[in-house]
Protein backbone atom coordinates (compact mmCIF):
# COMPACT_ATOMS: atom_id res chain seq x y z
CA UNK A 1 0.00 0.00 0.00
CA UNK A 2 2.85 2.38 0.88
CA UNK A 3 4.54 1.69 -2.44
CA UNK A 4 1.28 2.42 -4.27
CA UNK A 5 0.87 5.77 -2.50
CA UNK A 6 4.43 6.82 -3.27
CA UNK A 7 4.00 5.82 -6.89
CA UNK A 8 0.81 7.88 -7.14
CA UNK A 9 2.45 10.97 -5.70
CA UNK A 10 5.42 10.65 -8.01
CA UNK A 11 3.11 10.25 -11.00
CA UNK A 12 1.10 13.33 -9.99
CA UNK A 13 4.30 15.35 -9.70
CA UNK A 14 5.45 14.13 -13.08
CA UNK A 15 2.14 15.11 -14.65
CA UNK A 16 2.33 18.62 -13.19
CA UNK A 17 5.87 18.96 -14.47
CA UNK A 18 4.75 17.82 -17.91
CA UNK A 19 2.00 20.50 -18.02
CA UNK A 20 4.49 23.16 -17.01
CA UNK A 21 6.89 22.05 -19.74
CA UNK A 22 4.08 22.00 -22.29
CA UNK A 23 3.38 25.66 -21.52
CA UNK A 24 -0.25 25.12 -20.57
CA UNK A 25 -1.66 28.02 -18.51
CA UNK A 26 -2.72 27.23 -14.95
CA UNK A 27 -6.41 26.96 -14.10
CA UNK A 28 -8.01 30.40 -13.90
CA UNK A 29 -9.26 31.78 -10.61
CA UNK A 30 -11.88 34.53 -10.27
CA UNK A 31 -10.37 37.98 -10.51
CA UNK A 32 -12.03 39.14 -7.28
CA UNK A 33 -10.55 36.19 -5.35
CA UNK A 34 -7.07 36.74 -6.77
CA UNK A 35 -7.23 40.39 -5.70
CA UNK A 36 -8.56 39.49 -2.24
CA UNK A 37 -5.72 37.02 -1.71
CA UNK A 38 -3.10 39.55 -2.82
CA UNK A 39 -2.12 37.63 -5.95
CA UNK A 40 -2.93 40.55 -8.26
CA UNK A 41 -3.36 44.29 -8.05
CA UNK A 42 -6.25 45.69 -10.07
CA UNK A 43 -7.07 49.17 -11.32
CA UNK A 44 -10.19 49.79 -13.37
CA UNK A 45 -12.52 52.41 -14.74
CA UNK A 46 -15.22 53.19 -17.26
CA UNK A 47 -14.45 53.97 -20.90
CA UNK A 48 -17.29 56.50 -20.86
CA UNK A 49 -20.47 54.71 -19.83
CA UNK A 50 -21.68 51.65 -17.92
CA UNK A 51 -21.39 49.28 -20.89
CA UNK A 52 -17.62 49.00 -21.12
CA UNK A 53 -14.78 49.04 -18.59
CA UNK A 54 -11.00 49.08 -18.80
CA UNK A 55 -9.13 46.96 -16.27
CA UNK A 56 -5.38 46.78 -15.55
CA UNK A 57 -4.20 43.60 -13.80
CA UNK A 58 -0.71 42.98 -12.40
CA UNK A 59 0.58 39.55 -11.37
CA UNK A 60 2.14 39.76 -7.90
CA UNK A 61 3.00 36.06 -7.57
CA UNK A 62 6.27 34.25 -8.32
CA UNK A 63 4.78 32.29 -11.21
CA UNK A 64 2.37 32.42 -14.10
CA UNK A 65 -1.19 33.26 -13.13
CA UNK A 66 -4.54 33.06 -14.93
CA UNK A 67 -7.58 35.02 -13.76
CA UNK A 68 -11.20 35.07 -14.94
CA UNK A 69 -12.80 38.53 -15.10
CA UNK A 70 -16.36 37.22 -15.51
CA UNK A 71 -18.51 37.67 -12.41
CA UNK A 72 -16.34 40.28 -10.66
CA UNK A 73 -17.39 43.91 -10.40
CA UNK A 74 -15.99 47.41 -9.96
CA UNK A 75 -16.98 49.64 -7.04
CA UNK A 76 -17.14 53.40 -7.77
CA UNK A 77 -16.00 56.22 -5.56
CA UNK A 78 -19.16 58.30 -5.23
CA UNK A 79 -22.81 57.89 -6.17
CA UNK A 80 -22.22 56.08 -9.46
CA UNK A 81 -23.20 52.72 -10.88
CA UNK A 82 -21.28 49.56 -10.05
CA UNK A 83 -19.98 47.79 -13.17
CA UNK A 84 -20.43 44.04 -13.48
CA UNK A 85 -17.68 42.47 -15.62
CA UNK A 86 -18.80 40.18 -18.43
CA UNK A 87 -16.92 39.41 -21.64
CA UNK A 88 -13.51 40.38 -23.00
CA UNK A 89 -14.85 40.35 -26.54
CA UNK A 90 -18.30 40.29 -28.06
CA UNK A 91 -19.27 36.77 -29.13
CA UNK A 92 -16.38 35.05 -27.30
CA UNK A 93 -16.65 32.95 -24.13
CA UNK A 94 -12.95 33.45 -23.34
CA UNK A 95 -12.86 35.63 -20.23
CA UNK A 96 -9.52 34.50 -18.81
CA UNK A 97 -6.34 36.59 -18.75
CA UNK A 98 -2.99 34.80 -18.30
CA UNK A 99 -0.06 36.77 -16.90
CA UNK A 100 3.59 35.71 -16.62
CA UNK A 101 5.43 36.36 -13.37
CA UNK A 102 5.43 40.08 -12.54
CA UNK A 103 3.64 41.01 -15.77
CA UNK A 104 0.66 43.33 -16.13
CA UNK A 105 -2.03 43.69 -18.79
CA UNK A 106 -4.77 46.17 -19.58
CA UNK A 107 -7.96 44.69 -21.02
CA UNK A 108 -11.29 46.09 -22.17
CA UNK A 109 -14.29 44.31 -20.66
CA UNK A 110 -17.93 44.49 -21.73
CA UNK A 111 -19.81 45.41 -18.57
CA UNK A 112 -23.30 45.97 -17.20
CA UNK A 113 -24.80 48.57 -14.88
CA UNK A 114 -25.74 47.12 -11.48
CA UNK A 115 -27.53 50.22 -10.14
CA UNK A 116 -30.22 51.66 -12.40
CA UNK A 117 -31.03 54.57 -10.07
CA UNK A 118 -27.48 55.93 -9.83
CA UNK A 119 -25.45 58.18 -12.11
CA UNK A 120 -23.73 56.71 -15.15
CA UNK A 121 -19.92 56.82 -14.82
CA UNK A 122 -17.53 58.50 -17.22
CA UNK A 123 -13.78 58.34 -17.77
CA UNK A 124 -13.10 60.49 -14.71
CA UNK A 125 -15.00 58.21 -12.29
CA UNK A 126 -12.67 56.34 -9.93
CA UNK A 127 -13.21 52.62 -9.27
CA UNK A 128 -11.80 49.78 -7.20
CA UNK A 129 -12.35 46.05 -7.59
CA UNK A 130 -14.78 44.50 -5.10
CA UNK A 131 -13.27 41.71 -2.99
CA UNK A 132 -16.34 39.52 -3.44
CA UNK A 133 -18.22 38.14 -6.43
CA UNK A 134 -21.19 40.01 -7.88
CA UNK A 135 -24.48 39.37 -6.02
CA UNK A 136 -25.92 35.96 -6.88
CA UNK A 137 -28.70 36.99 -9.33
CA UNK A 138 -26.33 39.30 -11.23
CA UNK A 139 -23.54 36.71 -11.11
CA UNK A 140 -25.89 34.18 -12.72
CA UNK A 141 -26.67 36.63 -15.54
CA UNK A 142 -22.96 37.27 -16.13
CA UNK A 143 -22.20 33.53 -16.09
CA UNK A 144 -25.00 32.91 -18.58
CA UNK A 145 -23.51 35.59 -20.83
CA UNK A 146 -20.21 33.69 -20.80
CA UNK A 147 -21.96 30.41 -21.57
CA UNK A 148 -23.95 32.06 -24.38
CA UNK A 149 -21.69 34.87 -25.67
CA UNK A 150 -23.95 35.40 -28.68
CA UNK A 151 -26.47 37.08 -26.35
CA UNK A 152 -27.01 40.76 -27.07
CA UNK A 153 -25.47 42.96 -24.39
CA UNK A 154 -28.70 44.92 -23.98
CA UNK A 155 -30.53 41.66 -23.18
CA UNK A 156 -28.00 40.84 -20.48
CA UNK A 157 -28.33 44.36 -19.11
CA UNK A 158 -32.10 44.00 -18.98
CA UNK A 159 -31.74 40.68 -17.14
CA UNK A 160 -29.51 42.35 -14.55
CA UNK A 161 -31.93 45.23 -14.03
CA UNK A 162 -34.81 42.79 -13.71
CA UNK A 163 -33.20 40.76 -10.93
CA UNK A 164 -35.01 42.88 -8.34
CA UNK A 165 -38.14 44.56 -9.79
CA UNK A 166 -40.86 42.36 -11.24
CA UNK A 167 -41.71 42.45 -14.92
CA UNK A 168 -44.29 45.04 -15.83
CA UNK A 169 -46.66 45.10 -18.76
CA UNK A 170 -47.87 48.04 -20.80
CA UNK A 171 -51.54 48.88 -20.58
CA UNK A 172 -52.38 46.62 -17.65
CA UNK A 173 -55.77 46.89 -15.94
CA UNK A 174 -56.27 47.20 -12.23
CA UNK A 175 -58.99 45.55 -10.15
CA UNK A 176 -61.49 48.17 -11.30
CA UNK A 177 -60.73 47.52 -14.96
CA UNK A 178 -58.98 50.87 -15.40
CA UNK A 179 -55.99 51.02 -17.75
CA UNK A 180 -52.76 51.83 -15.92
CA UNK A 181 -49.48 52.87 -17.45
CA UNK A 182 -47.49 49.83 -16.26
CA UNK A 183 -44.16 51.53 -16.95
CA UNK A 184 -40.85 49.99 -15.87
CA UNK A 185 -39.34 51.31 -12.68
CA UNK A 186 -37.09 54.37 -13.16
CA UNK A 187 -38.83 55.37 -16.42
CA UNK A 188 -38.26 59.09 -17.05
CA UNK A 189 -39.52 59.52 -20.61
CA UNK A 190 -42.25 57.86 -22.66
CA UNK A 191 -42.92 57.84 -26.40
CA UNK A 192 -45.79 56.02 -28.12
CA UNK A 193 -45.93 55.11 -31.80
CA UNK A 194 -48.16 52.68 -33.72
CA UNK A 195 -49.60 51.42 -30.43
CA UNK A 196 -46.19 50.50 -28.99
CA UNK A 197 -45.03 52.11 -25.75
CA UNK A 198 -41.35 53.10 -25.56
CA UNK A 199 -39.89 53.78 -22.10
CA UNK A 200 -36.50 55.39 -21.48
CA UNK A 201 -35.31 53.74 -18.29
CA UNK A 202 -32.54 54.68 -15.88
CA UNK A 203 -29.29 55.89 -17.41
CA UNK A 204 -30.05 55.00 -21.02
CA UNK A 205 -31.95 51.75 -21.60
CA UNK A 206 -34.80 52.05 -24.13
CA UNK A 207 -37.52 49.44 -23.69
CA UNK A 208 -40.69 48.79 -25.68
CA UNK A 209 -43.95 46.89 -25.31
CA UNK A 210 -47.30 46.61 -27.01
CA UNK A 211 -50.30 47.00 -24.64
CA UNK A 212 -50.49 43.92 -22.44
CA UNK A 213 -47.02 42.67 -23.36
CA UNK A 214 -43.83 42.67 -21.29
CA UNK A 215 -41.29 45.41 -21.86
CA UNK A 216 -38.22 44.29 -23.80
CA UNK A 217 -34.95 46.19 -24.45
CA UNK A 218 -34.58 47.73 -27.91
CA UNK A 219 -31.50 49.94 -27.40
CA UNK A 220 -28.95 51.13 -24.89
CA UNK A 221 -26.78 54.24 -24.48
CA UNK A 222 -29.85 56.36 -25.36
CA UNK A 223 -29.87 59.98 -24.20
CA UNK A 224 -33.40 60.91 -25.36
CA UNK A 225 -36.30 59.59 -27.41
CA UNK A 226 -39.21 61.17 -29.28
CA UNK A 227 -42.05 59.97 -31.53
CA UNK A 228 -42.80 61.91 -34.70
CA UNK A 229 -43.57 61.25 -38.36
CA UNK A 230 -44.99 57.86 -37.46
CA UNK A 231 -41.61 56.63 -36.18
CA UNK A 232 -39.51 56.55 -33.02
CA UNK A 233 -36.29 58.54 -33.03
CA UNK A 234 -33.53 58.30 -30.41
CA UNK A 235 -30.46 60.35 -29.58
CA UNK A 236 -27.60 57.91 -28.99
CA UNK A 237 -24.45 58.42 -26.94
CA UNK A 238 -22.83 55.62 -28.96
CA UNK A 239 -23.85 55.10 -32.59
CA UNK A 240 -25.85 51.84 -33.01
CA UNK A 241 -23.73 50.85 -36.02
CA UNK A 242 -20.62 51.08 -33.84
CA UNK A 243 -22.21 48.82 -31.24
CA UNK A 244 -23.17 46.25 -33.88
CA UNK A 245 -19.65 46.20 -35.34
CA UNK A 246 -18.07 45.98 -31.89
CA UNK A 247 -15.97 49.12 -32.36
CA UNK A 248 -17.93 51.09 -29.74
CA UNK A 249 -17.06 54.32 -31.56
CA UNK A 250 -18.23 57.18 -29.39
CA UNK A 251 -20.14 59.10 -32.06
CA UNK A 252 -23.32 60.89 -31.05
CA UNK A 253 -26.15 60.47 -33.52
CA UNK A 254 -29.90 60.52 -34.01
CA UNK A 255 -31.44 57.30 -35.39
CA UNK A 256 -34.92 56.00 -36.14
CA UNK A 257 -36.29 52.52 -35.52
CA UNK A 258 -37.40 50.65 -38.65
CA UNK A 259 -38.29 46.95 -38.64
CA UNK A 260 -36.39 46.43 -35.38
CA UNK A 261 -33.27 48.04 -36.85
CA UNK A 262 -31.84 51.45 -36.00
CA UNK A 263 -31.10 53.62 -39.04
CA UNK A 264 -28.86 56.63 -38.50
CA UNK A 265 -30.34 59.97 -39.57
CA UNK A 266 -27.78 62.58 -38.59
CA UNK A 267 -24.51 62.83 -36.63
CA UNK A 268 -24.47 65.43 -33.86
CA UNK A 269 -21.60 67.04 -31.95
CA UNK A 270 -23.32 67.45 -28.57
CA UNK A 271 -25.97 65.74 -26.48
CA UNK A 272 -29.16 67.58 -25.61
CA UNK A 273 -32.95 67.23 -25.55
CA UNK A 274 -34.27 65.71 -28.77
CA UNK A 275 -37.37 67.54 -30.03
CA UNK A 276 -37.83 66.27 -33.58
CA UNK A 277 -35.92 64.37 -36.29
CA UNK A 278 -35.98 62.99 -39.80
CA UNK A 279 -33.32 61.81 -42.25
CA UNK A 280 -30.53 64.38 -42.28
CA UNK A 281 -32.32 66.82 -39.94
CA UNK A 282 -32.83 67.08 -36.19
CA UNK A 283 -33.99 69.70 -33.70
CA UNK A 284 -32.27 69.63 -30.31
CA UNK A 285 -32.33 71.82 -27.24
CA UNK A 286 -28.62 72.38 -26.58
CA UNK A 287 -27.99 74.34 -23.43
CA UNK A 288 -30.05 77.53 -23.63
CA UNK A 289 -30.56 77.32 -27.40
CA UNK A 290 -32.95 75.43 -29.66
CA UNK A 291 -30.86 74.34 -32.67
CA UNK A 292 -31.68 73.01 -36.12
CA UNK A 293 -29.04 70.48 -37.24
CA UNK A 294 -28.59 69.38 -40.85
CA UNK A 295 -26.09 66.83 -42.15
CA UNK A 296 -25.50 63.28 -43.29
CA UNK A 297 -25.68 60.12 -41.19
CA UNK A 298 -22.40 58.44 -40.30
CA UNK A 299 -20.32 61.41 -41.38
CA UNK A 300 -19.20 64.65 -39.87
CA UNK A 301 -21.24 66.39 -37.23
CA UNK A 302 -24.27 68.22 -38.57
CA UNK A 303 -24.25 71.94 -39.27
CA UNK A 304 -26.08 73.69 -36.46
CA UNK A 305 -27.92 76.99 -36.32
CA UNK A 306 -30.06 78.47 -33.59
CA UNK A 307 -33.77 78.81 -34.28
CA UNK A 308 -34.83 79.88 -30.80
CA UNK A 309 -34.40 79.32 -27.09
CA UNK A 310 -34.58 75.99 -25.31
CA UNK A 311 -37.57 77.35 -23.39
CA UNK A 312 -39.47 78.09 -26.61
CA UNK A 313 -42.34 75.82 -27.54
CA UNK A 314 -42.03 73.63 -30.62
CA UNK A 315 -45.40 73.02 -32.27
CA UNK A 316 -45.32 70.59 -35.21
CA UNK A 317 -47.77 71.39 -38.01
CA UNK A 318 -48.42 70.01 -41.46
CA UNK A 319 -45.29 70.56 -43.55
CA UNK A 320 -43.36 72.33 -40.81
CA UNK A 321 -42.95 73.16 -37.14
CA UNK A 322 -43.62 76.40 -35.33
CA UNK A 323 -41.15 77.68 -32.77
CA UNK A 324 -43.19 79.88 -30.45
CA UNK A 325 -41.18 82.59 -28.71
CA UNK A 326 -42.80 84.30 -25.68
CA UNK A 327 -43.88 87.78 -26.76
CA UNK A 328 -42.87 89.32 -23.43
CA UNK A 329 -39.19 88.93 -24.30
CA UNK A 330 -38.49 92.64 -24.65
CA UNK A 331 -34.98 92.13 -25.99
CA UNK A 332 -36.25 90.20 -28.98
CA UNK A 333 -39.89 91.10 -29.45
CA UNK A 334 -42.11 94.17 -29.52
CA UNK A 335 -44.66 94.72 -26.79
CA UNK A 336 -47.32 91.98 -26.75
CA UNK A 337 -50.66 92.59 -28.41
CA UNK A 338 -54.02 91.12 -27.45
CA UNK A 339 -54.63 87.59 -28.71
CA UNK A 340 -57.69 86.46 -30.59
CA UNK A 341 -59.61 87.74 -33.62
CA UNK A 342 -60.05 91.41 -34.33
CA UNK A 343 -63.65 92.47 -33.98
CA UNK A 344 -63.46 94.48 -37.19
CA UNK A 345 -61.95 91.96 -39.59
CA UNK A 346 -62.14 88.60 -37.88
CA UNK A 347 -58.45 87.90 -38.69
CA UNK A 348 -56.57 86.21 -35.84
CA UNK A 349 -53.52 87.94 -34.39
CA UNK A 350 -50.90 85.45 -33.16
CA UNK A 351 -49.72 85.75 -29.58
CA UNK A 352 -46.10 85.23 -30.70
CA UNK A 353 -44.05 85.17 -33.90
CA UNK A 354 -43.26 81.79 -35.44
CA UNK A 355 -40.33 80.24 -37.24
CA UNK A 356 -41.01 77.44 -39.71
CA UNK A 357 -38.71 74.42 -40.07
CA UNK A 358 -39.24 71.20 -42.07
CA UNK A 359 -41.48 68.80 -40.20
CA UNK A 360 -44.55 66.61 -40.54
CA UNK A 361 -47.54 66.62 -38.30
CA UNK A 362 -47.25 65.14 -34.80
CA UNK A 363 -48.30 66.20 -31.33
CA UNK A 364 -47.04 66.30 -27.76
CA UNK A 365 -49.34 65.54 -24.85
CA UNK A 366 -49.01 64.84 -21.15
CA UNK A 367 -48.70 61.16 -20.30
CA UNK A 368 -50.48 60.25 -17.08
CA UNK A 369 -51.13 57.04 -15.23
CA UNK A 370 -54.62 55.89 -16.13
CA UNK A 371 -54.60 57.44 -19.61
CA UNK A 372 -54.81 55.27 -22.71
CA UNK A 373 -51.82 55.20 -25.02
CA UNK A 374 -52.13 57.49 -28.04
CA UNK A 375 -50.14 57.18 -31.24
CA UNK A 376 -47.35 59.60 -32.16
CA UNK A 377 -47.10 61.33 -28.81
CA UNK A 378 -44.26 61.85 -26.41
CA UNK A 379 -43.59 63.72 -23.22
CA UNK A 380 -41.31 63.69 -20.20
CA UNK A 381 -42.67 62.29 -16.95
CA UNK A 382 -40.18 64.09 -14.73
Amino acid sequence: MRALIVATLVLAGATAAYHARAGEPPAAIPLWRAARDGKVSVHGGSTGSYSQAQVTIQNRTDGELSVDVNGSYLMPLGDYQRLGLGLLQKGSSVTEVTLPRGASATVTVLSVCMDVHKHSPDTSTRFSLASVAAPTPIHRALEQWKKSPELDQSSVQCAVWNTEPAQVRAGQKNAKGQIISGLPEATHKVAVCDGVVYALVGPGELMAAAPGAEFQPVAQDVEDVVACEGAVHALFRVAPAAVTSGTRERRYCVSRLENRTWTEEVTVAKLGRLEWATSGIAILALGAELDLLTGKPGGRAAVSRSIGKATDQLVPVKGGALVLTPSNDAARMPAPRPCGPRSSSGVAIPCAPVTSVPCRNTCTVKYESGSPHNDDVSTRTR
